[in-house]
């Protein structure tokens, strides 16, 4: 926290540092205290639609990583987290199953190790390359609806999950609402 409060006066009474060098994670609130304070007004949109577009980035990443929940041919919910080495080895136990392999070892979030029939983890891969692709093509289009606003509060009040109007969403959005309906 003394971190953060240097470097918030640093950045605003002092001026010696840029908006650049705040972190994502905490750039859209170091934005909303400079709208407060009258140093970010309408002319500086372009940095308020970068810092909100940097924290959606964040919440799409964190939303990717929880993982899913989803249910297997043992009839029991399970949950799988997505952190980076999660995806590459589902990944890689797909591949496995793909060239024949019937039974592989792996283990849902909390649970021991076990081995999951072929069937399963080529189930637990679709959900997961579903999940990350929903929110990737939501994010990018998520990203050019923000890019497209004028308004400096608006820009401000987004927050992921929102419903984007129709004119900002890609194609593929458009045919991923369009599966789930």
């Amino acid at each position: 926290m003394i971190q953060l409060t240097n470097f918030w006066t640093n950045l605003v009474k002092n001026g010696e540092k840029n908006l650049d060098d705040v972190p994502d994670k905490i750039k859209s609130s170091v934005v909303n205290e400079l709208i407060k304070l009258g140093i970010i007004t309408d002319e500086n949109i372009d940095a308020v639609k970068e810092a909100k577009i940097a924290e959606m980035s964040i919440v799409c990443n964190e939303i990717i990583v929880q993982g899913f929940d989803i249910t297997l041919s043992d009839n029991q919910k399970h949950h799988f987290s997505l952190e980076v080495s999660d995806q590459l080895k589902i990944s890689k136990l797909n591949d496995r199953a793909n060239a024949g392999v019937t039974v592989l070892p792996y283990h849902a979030d909390g649970e021991p190790c076990k081995f999951y029939s072929k069937d399963d983890i080529v189930t637990i891969n679709t959900k997961m390359e579903n999940c990350i692709e929903f929110q990737v093509t939501y994010f990018n289009s998520f990203r050019d609806y923000i890019q497209s606003m004028t308004d400096l509060n608006s820009v401000c009040n987004v927050e992921y999950g929102m419903v984007i109007p129709e004119e900002y969403q890609s194609e593929v959005l458009k045919a991923l609402y369009a599966q789930t309906s």
